[in-house]
């Protein structure tokens, strides 16, 4: 019986794969038809070419294993243009290939509808486009949608280019990976985000969204190119290059930035991470040659003001590596009567020969030193304890990332007690005596690199 059940199960799911179809459209009367009659597993060819004004609704659903996938006749020669926009509205839908070009419209380009769930928006671009003060990518309140290999660049006018909604009931699990974001033009206040993720009256919200192995580059928007304003956010393996910015954990708590590349190429307004909130984790990070800081941990200010600045308490600072910085660690600064608490700052590697480790605005509470190395004229705090001053001795690879060689003086020197960091900023394992900085120098240790336009986007445009 059960053999009969099981054979029955798999002819099934055989029959439903045979019968997705393959549909291919010209206009938007085909489309919007195509789409009405959608089943799961169908596929939906757009053909290539010019496509003026077309509106994108995908009022549709597929299953698991079985999307409905609606994608380009070649990669990047479905061109849209003029007042073009793409909704989805449904579940388990794939769009990709699609190039969104010189768009002008009065609505958001890209919409994940609340309630679409488990949608993915891939192999695509929208180019040197403006809607006003609108987003171009706007994640609703869906559940694991996925945004990954796609360009996003060009954008001059207000507004935050990428908004991630959050919800208080569930958990999202959105996933923005492998993109550009590029060539943003410099705003005149708030509001020219690159990305934000939740809202100030969002920021409890534990929305567990996953940016990583993106390559931002010259988003000169504003201050913030990632504006967190949520909770549980993990932030990996990302490459900052030459952006008037930083990342800023703005708002919520228990966020995770881990393995980015911060590389200021000395441009004017170039940061690196600025800490707001509980229980962050900052650890694996590389940061060069930032006009601004390194590390910024600011005060609170005691207020019932959604907006305002939350008190610094529990995070950890860690197995970073900070290279000729104009300040490499910024403690207790800002406005604000709560001062940061109860964190460690450890095992860092620290090279500013000019100047000192830490600009101290306002001392801390309860703060643990411990396992650094600076190359510095003084480490800038009271009771240094927590610093040795050396030189690590770090050399510059043929990419320019510096990097310890085997007789530097991280090796084997890290304080222990920090097992829950197990590997370096290129996946290298940490077991055993550990090394202080980014990345350990044991034998035939990965030479990950930062990112570069080669490596991210739609594989159309490498």
């Amino acid at each position: 019986m059960i053999r009969a059940l099981t054979a029955a199960v798999l002819f099934a799911q055989a029959a439903a794969t045979s019968f997705a179809a393959t549909i291919t459209v010209g206009n938007q009367t085909e489309l919007d038809a195509a789409i009405g009659r959608a089943a799961p597993g169908d596929v939906i060819v757009l053909r290539n070419g010019q496509w003026t004004n077309t509106a994108i609704r995908l009022n549709c659903s597929g299953a698991e294993g079985r999307p409905i996938t609606l994608k380009a006749g070649s990669g990047g020669q479905v061109v849209l243009t003029g007042a073009s926009s793409l909704d989805f509205n449904g579940d388990w839908l794939v769009v990709e290939g699609l190039k969104f070009e010189k768009l002008k419209s009065d609505r958001v380009f890209v919409v994940f509808e609340d309630g679409a769930d488990h949608c993915r928006f891939s192999d695509s671009a929208i180019l040197d486009s403006s809607n006003g003060s609108r987003n171009w990518v706007h994640m609703r309140r869906g559940l694991s949608n996925r945004v990954d290999h796609c360009r996003f660049s060009g954008m001059s006018h207000r507004g935050v280019q990428f908004q991630v909604e959050t919800e208080h009931e569930r958990t999202n699990y959105h996933r923005i990976d492998r993109n550009f974001f590029g060539n943003r033009a410099r705003g005149n206040g708030n509001g020219w985000e690159t990305i934000r993720i939740g809202y100030s009256h969002q920021q409890t919200n534990f929305a567990g969204a996953i940016v990583e192995w993106n390559l931002f580059y010259k988003c000169d928007g504003e201050n913030e190119i990632i504006s967190n304003k949520s909770t549980g956010n993990r932030i990996l393996h990302n490459t900052f290059r030459e952006n008037r910015g930083e990342l800023t954990l703005r708002h919520g708590d228990k966020a995770w930035v881990e393995g980015n590349w911060f590389i200021g190429n000395d441009v004017p307004g170039s940061g690196g991470v600025r800490i707001i909130g509980s229980d962050h984790v900052v650890v694996n990070n590389y940061f060069s040659n930032l006009r601004t800081y390194a590390i910024l941990v600011r005060k609170g200010v005691d207020t019932t003001n959604v907006r305002s600045y939350t008190q610094v308490k529990n995070a950890l600072v860690a197995f970073n590596t900070i290279v000729d910085c104009r300040t490499p660690f910024v403690i207790g600064s800002g406005r604000g009567t709560l001062i940061p608490a109860d964190s460690r700052i450890a095992n860092n590697v620290i090279v500013n020969p000019d100047g000192a480790a830490i600009n101290q605005d306002t001392a801390p509470t309860n703060f643990v030193y411990e396992g650094n190395l600076a190359l510095c004229k003084s480490v800038g705090i009271e009771g240094s304890s927590g610093f040795m001053l050396a030189d690590p001795k770090l050399a510059r690879d043929w990419e320019g990332v510096c990097r310890p060689p085997a007789s530097s003086p991280v090796r084997n020197a890290a304080m222990a007690g920090y097992e829950q960091i197990a590997r370096d900023i290129s996946g290298n394992s940490r077991a055993g005596t550990r090394d202080i900085g980014a990345q350990v120098t044991s034998a035939g240790a990965a030479a990950r690199a930062p990112l570069t336009e080669r490596g991210v986007g739609p594989s159309w445009m490498q």
